[in-house]
């Protein structure tokens, strides 16, 4: 055998040697793949199994479950039981005896001192009932209970806001149809589409509220004492969009104001001595307020929703009857 055809058999051996050793991972390596496609597919299977299940609590998570549970439901109850103390159960009555009632209370309450020519109201104030203190209305059966709780609120506020010490409940507006129609805009033309009718603001839930803008006037010592007063009291009394403000600026009226632009014109015109005693008795009417009790009250702007959360006659004391003075 020469030397080429060793060399051509050694070539061949290794060849087919490293034949056999490819052959061996390629078979490897896909019954590899196998192996993990059967146990991935049999992961699948047991997740896929494994979500339709339902979820098995554990004693310990069921204890804490019911637990936490009846803390919520206690709680609820106590701040339902908290809230609805002030509620009040009022007697029946008659269209003719509620408006007995209206008129006697309101003359009670058109009584109480202040600011107003010695009054809390001005003459002929109604108490937001205009209609059926003024115009003779005489209320329809199925609107007492309303028209006796609104009125029974509006008494309480007012009686609170005396014994705070306000100078004069100026006006009560009662928002029996508190929310107003809204006009939708068309989306492609921009034109205004028939606006929605009103619905009234009176029940909301399982509560009843009485919603109400209220303005008086009052010091700054008053003033916090009412809101005080309004917060503290048993009656469940919500104050929204407080604003005050003076009518106008005392401070400004004593130093002048605007009046000293005009001077040199009327100076001018009256000639010297004129103006020199003009000078003289504003020297002496001019002066800085210092005392905020001193000035002008302030005018107080509100609005206020009591609350009635309708509690079980069982679980709410009985209202007194009010007295008529």
């Amino acid at each position: 055998m020469n030397k080429t055809k060793i060399i051509l058999l050694s070539v061949a051996g290794a060849v087919g040697v490293l034949s056999l050793v490819l052959a061996f991972f390629i078979w490897s390596a896909a019954d590899t793949r196998s192996e993990s496609e059967d146990e991935l597919e049999g992961l699948y299977s047991d997740v896929e199994r494994l979500t339709k299940l339902k979820v098995y609590p554990a004693e310990a998570g069921v204890k804490a479950l019911k637990s936490n549970v009846a803390v919520i439901n206690q709680w609820t109850q106590d701040a339902k039981a908290e809230s609805a103390k002030g509620d009040q159960r009022l007697a029946e009555t008659t269209e003719a005896g509620f408006k007995d009632q209206l008129v006697n209370e309101a003359k009670s309450l058109s009584e109480l001192p202040g600011i107003a020519d010695g009054k809390l109201v001005k003459s002929g104030f109604a108490f937001g009932f205009n209609e059926y203190l003024t115009a003779g209305v005489m209320p329809k059966k199925d609107d007492l209970p309303r028209l006796q709780r609104e009125w029974n609120d509006v008494s309480t506020l007012v009686r609170l806001l005396a014994d705070a010490g306000v100078g004069e409940v100026v006006a009560i507006d009662l928002k029996r149809n508190a929310a107003a129609a809204a006009p939708a805009k068309d989306d492609r033309r921009g034109r205004n589409r028939k606006a929605q009718p009103a619905k009234a603001e009176v029940k909301a839930g399982d509560h009843e509220v009485t919603v109400l803008d209220l303005t008086y006037l009052a010091t700054p010592t008053a003033l916090v004492k009412s809101l005080n007063a309004l917060a503290s009291d048993r009656r469940f009394i919500v104050v929204e969009n407080l604003a005050f403000a003076h009518e106008r600026d005392e401070l400004v009226e004593k130093l002048g104001g605007d009046a000293k632009k005009a001077e040199p014109t009327s100076s001018r015109r009256r000639g010297r001595g004129a103006a020199k005693k003009e000078e003289e008795a504003a020297a002496k009417k001019s002066g800085i307020v210092c005392d905020p009790q001193a000035g002008l009250p302030f005018k107080v702007s509100m609005k206020v929703s009591v609350y009635d959360f309708r509690m079980p006659a069982e679980d709410t004391p009985a209202a007194a009857a009010p007295e008529v003075q």
